[in-house]
Order: structure tokens, then C-alpha cells, then sequence
């Protein structure tokens, strides 16, 4: 046998070029760009777009009022120039009590007296309402035509001399930082300062290989003389795994924490590592990943900081991947689902049109009369639609991956993408393998019949039927229907990309992966070779006469 790439490439034009094939691959790209869109508008819902950051407190004593906070983006920069409005009041009827604009380190930094009194009374007459019983604060940010309101987290101290004060955090982490949680909790000892009060706060913007980049925000507040000044001291870091501190449930095909505990046992548990001084109200800080012992695949992750004592600690969870990226790659098994579901139908049609149809009507007995073999003929006409598969999902791949960078203007990590492309396609050529001996073993008529028995079965009933056996077998025992669910996938040729689609959901959220790859490469091997070479021996041994 001596396979010739002449004949490969012809039989390739012949199934890539087709109108029916190009159809479907511009229906699968349409279906990729219509759900990332469908992405786009669900960020929108939940997340503003912009790429702005920004971290504040509101801090009132008596009849003064104090306002320092910072504004930066996802790589830490300072936005400049921002008009930003303060409203102070009852809720829902608080009322513009100044605007200010950002400086060119992205801090505003604002005093003024007001009367609080006069404030409630001119939103509600005759109202006496103290200011600590039902606050409510928030800022709008103005930029260019677009705005952001953000409302503020009100909470009460006392100083050492008894006076009362009140603070409202305001906090807004973009979709493109790695936060996955709201401002970081803040614990304190018993022993803290009451009339010194430190004031730490931070977002998670990047990771740089091996470290993380943060952006913290600290002031030290003293309630007594009423004056802000830099924190000034040395920080420290730990990192733990959520799932050091959490609860773990498994659902279907992976396993997520459900919840954790943070306690003064856990704190007193860790090993801190120092990050160095700040010096400045807002500093953006490189956090070493190496010095600490850490999957810094699986998360999500507790990042806790601490001044130089025990007495105030801050922490927040976060992940490797940011928002934007989750929403992207859990919106996989659908949006590249659709595509799969496409592919294996030109994968039906290519095997029909070039040997099941063929071999009915004659035409591979005429091919076979000149000086090519059937050995040749097999692997040619199996290599073209091989190829074709590679060519259609490549575009669809780099189709979608371009549409995300660009609409969504997160671009996610190339090992992802090429994990998922990988995938895909191996279960696609063990479809191919399955179809392609069908057709080398039936004609047209029973061909059709048996292969989109086939398909309905493990590509659109498959789920359905897994359900049903897992429920025959396990009764109401939920975690057993899961788990029979997702075994029934090993007998199925699209096991690889049932197993790569998931791992990458399970990188981006810190999930577990609960298939087995071993077995996922042992099924898919065997999907692909096992149909592949009885198709070939029976091919070699048909009588082919139509």
C-alpha cells in the first residue's frame, strides 16, 4: 500500500468545499458569536462593563464629614479626572452633599461640615431621625457619558472619648479582576485601638506567573482629632485553599466547595509571609505565589493580610481566573455543544456521500477498476473527512475565541482553548471512526437508517437514557444518579470532550473534575481504532458489486 496525498487532498476539496458542509460551519460560527453575545448582554445584567475599580470610605463625626478613596483599573493604573458625587440621607431619599474629581493618583480625598439635622430635615420635613439608626450612603461615578452607582456599607464606632462615628465602605471591583467575593471581611481582636482605626482594603487585579498583583488600599483614622494619614506599617500575606476551609458537594460530573470557616483557630493556623511597607493611601503590591505551598490550579483561594500583630486582618476569596473568564468557559458545554452537535452531523453525511452512496450506486466498483487499491481507497477517502473535521473545527475555535477577545474583551488562556479543541475534535474522530465503518459495511439505505439511530442515541438521548438507567439503578439516592450519570459517559465516543469541557470548568472555578482520565483516554482510544479497524478488514473482504 502506498498512500499517495494527491488523492487525499482531491477527496478533501470534495468534502470541505461542499455547500452542505460550508452551511453547517457557518451555523455553528453564527451559534458561537450569538451565545457569546448572549454572555455579553448576561455580564451587562450583572457586572458593569467598564474596566473601573474602586475602593472608598465615608467617614462621619458629628456634623463633619470625611471622604477618601481611590479609583484604578484592572492593571492597577489610576483613572483620573472622574467626577464623583456623594449622597448622604435616609435611604432612598439621599440627597447630593458635594462632587469631586479624582487626581492624577486616582485619589480623592475630601472634607466639609454639614448638619446632618438639616439634611434629614430637607429630604423629610418635620423627620429627627438620628443619622446612626438609618443611614444610607452612596457615590455615583461619572465618566465621559457613562456613570456607576455604587451604594455604601454603613457601620458604627465609638472613639476613646465616647464620640460616636459613622463609616460607610464603598467598594466595586470590575469583572476583569480576580475577586470573586464582595469587600474583604475584616477581623478584629478585642484589644484593638478604639480611638486609632485602621482601615485596609483590597482587589485582587492579575496574576503574573508566579505572583499575584494587588491593589490595597489603607488609611489609619483617628476618631479623636478626626485626621487621616497613611497606614505606614509592614503588611503580611497567606493564601489557603477554600477547600482547606471548606465543604465539598458533588454535582454530576464535578465537585464544588459549598462553604468554609474562618474563626481565630483557623487565623492563628497560618503562615504569613511579608509583603513589605506601604506607604501610600493606595499601592499596588507583587504577592509571591512561590513562597507559599499552593495548587495554584484548583481554588477559589482566601487571600488574608494582616498588619504587624494579629489584632486586624483582613480577607476576601478570589480566584485564578477573573468573572469574565468563569462566565465564558462555564457557558462552554452549550455554546461549543452546539457546534459538536453540528460536526457530527456533517460527520453522517461526509461517511454517506462518500462510501455508503457510492458503494450502492456502483461508483466504488468503477474507482477500484483502475490502479488503486482498497486499502488506498479506504484510508484517502478517511484522511479527507479527517482533515475536513480539523479545518471546520479550527475555524470554529478560532472564530469563537476572536469574538470573546473582542465583544467581551477577555480573551481566555490559550492551554484552555486548546485542551477544549483537542477534545472536541478526538471525540469527533471517534464519531467519524464509528460512522466511516458503518458506511464501508452498508448500503445507503440501511447506512441512514442505522447511523442516525446511532446519533439520536449518543448524541441527543444519551443524557436522557444515563438519567433513566441511573434512576432505575439508584432509586432517590441523588449523589448515585449523579455519579451513574456521568460513568455512563466512558461508553460514550464523546467522552473526551465531555471530559475536557468540564476540566475547564473546574480550572476557571476551582471545581474538581470527577472523570477519570485514564479511562476517558482508554474509551476514546478504543472508540476510535476498535470501529476504525473492522471497518477496515471488512472493507478489504466486501463483495462491493452493486
Amino acid at each position: 500500500m502506498s498512500l499517495k496525498i494527491g488523492p487525499v487532498i482531491y477527496d478533501l476539496k470534495r468534502s470541505f468545499l461542499r455547500i452542505s458542509v460550508i452551511i453547517i460551519l457557518a451555523l455553528a460560527v453564527l451559534a458561537g458569536v450569538g451565545i457569546t453575545y448572549l454572555i455579553y448582554v448576561s455580564m451587562a445584567s450583572q457586572y458593569s462593563l467598564e474596566d473601573m475599580n474602586f475602593i472608598g470610605e465615608l467617614i462621619i463625626r458629628g456634623d463633619s464629614i470625611r471622604f477618601l478613596g481611590v479609583l484604578f483599573d484592572s492593571r492597577g493604573d489610576p483613572i483620573s479626572n472622574a467626577r464623583i458625587q456623594i449622597f448622604l440621607g435616609p435611604y432612598r431619599g439621599e440627597k447630593e452633599i458635594a462632587e469631586v474629581k479624582t487626581d492624577d493618583k486616582g485619589l480623592v480625598d475630601f472634607k466639609t461640615n454639614i448638619s446632618l439635622t438639616t439634611l434629614y430635615q430637607n429630604i423629610s420635613p418635620g423627620s429627627s431621625q438620628p443619622i446612626a439608626s438609618s443611614p444610607s450612603c452612596k457615590i455615583k461615578i461619572i465618566r465621559e457619558a457613562s456613570s456607576t452607582e455604587i451604594q455604601g456599607s454603613p457601620s458604627f464606632s465609638l472613639s476613646a472619648s465616647g464620640l460616636g462615628s459613622l463609616s460607610c465602605s464603598f467598594f466595586k471591583n470590575s469583572m476583569y479582576t480576580l475577586n470573586s467575593g464582595p469587600q474583604p471581611m475584616r477581623y478584629f481582636r478585642s484589644n484593638v485601638s478604639l480611638y486609632e482605626n485602621i482601615f485596609i482594603s483590597y482587589i485582587v487585579l492579575k496574576r503574573e506567573k508566579e505572583n499575584l498583583v494587588v491593589g490595597l488600599f489603607s488609611f489609619v483614622y483617628n476618631a479623636d482629632n478626626d485626621s487621616i494619614k497613611p497606614l505606614n506599617k509592614e503588611i503580611y500575606y497567606n493564601i489557603t485553599s477554600f477547600e482547606r476551609l471548606g465543604i465539598s458537594q458533588t454535582i454530576g460530573p464535578v465537585t464544588v466547595i459549598t462553604g468554609a470557616s474562618v474563626n481565630e483557630t483557623t487565623l492563628r493556623s497560618l503562615r504569613f509571609v511579608s509583603a513589605g511597607f506601604v506607604k501610600n493611601y493606595f499601592d499596588v503590591i507583587t504577592i509571591s505565589l512561590s513562597k507559599l505551598s499552593l495548587d495554584l490550579v484548583r481554588g477559589p483561594y482566601y487571600l488574608f493580610i494582616k498588619v504587624d500583630d494579629y489584632d486586624y486582618i483582613v480577607f476576601s476569596l478570589f480566584n485564578m481566573y477573573s468573572p469574565a473568564t468563569v462566565m465564558i468557559v462555564t457557558s462552554y458545554p452549550g455554546n461549543i455543544g452546539i457546534a459538536f452537535f453540528l460536526f457530527t452531523i456533517t460527520i453522517l453525511y461526509l461517511s454517506y456521500f462518500f462510501m455508503a452512496r457510492p458503494r450502492s450506486s456502483g461508483e466504488l466498483e468503477y474507482i477500484l477498476s483502475k490502479p488503486l487499491t482498497r486499502d488506498d481507497l479506504f484510508i484517502t477517502r478517511y484522511l479527507s473527512q479527517l482533515l475536513t473535521l480539523i479545518i471546520m473545527m479550527s475555524i470554529f475555535i478560532f472564530s469563537l475565541y476572536t469574538t470573546q477577545t473582542i465583544l467581551l474583551k477577555t480573551a481566555v488562556e490559550h492551554n484552555i482553548m486548546i485542551m477544549i479543541f483537542v477534545g472536541a475534535l478526538t471525540s469527533l474522530i471517534a464519531f467519524l471512526s464509528l460512522m466511516y465503518s458503518i458506511a464501508t459495511s452498508l448500503r445507503s439505505g440501511f447506512y441512514l437508517g442505522v447511523s442516525i439511530a446511532l446519533y439520536m442515541i449518543f448524541v441527543i438521548f444519551w443524557g436522557a437514557i444515563s438519567y433513566m438507567i441511573g434512576f432505575a439503578i439508584a432509586g432517590g439516592d441523588v449523589n448515585k444518579i449523579s455519579e451513574i450519570y456521568q460513568n455512563m459517559y466512558y461508553f460514550n465516543p464523546s467522552i473526551m470532550f465531555q471530559y475536557t469541557v468540564y476540566e475547564a470548568i473546574s480550572i476557571v472555578t476551582g471545581s474538581k473534575n470527577n472523570y477519570n482520565l485514564t479511562f476517558v483516554i482508554l474509551s476514546s482510544v478504543i472508540w476510535i481504532t476498535l470501529p476504525l479497524l473492522i471497518g477496515f478488514i471488512r472493507f478489504r473482504k466486501i463483495n462491493l458489486s452493486s
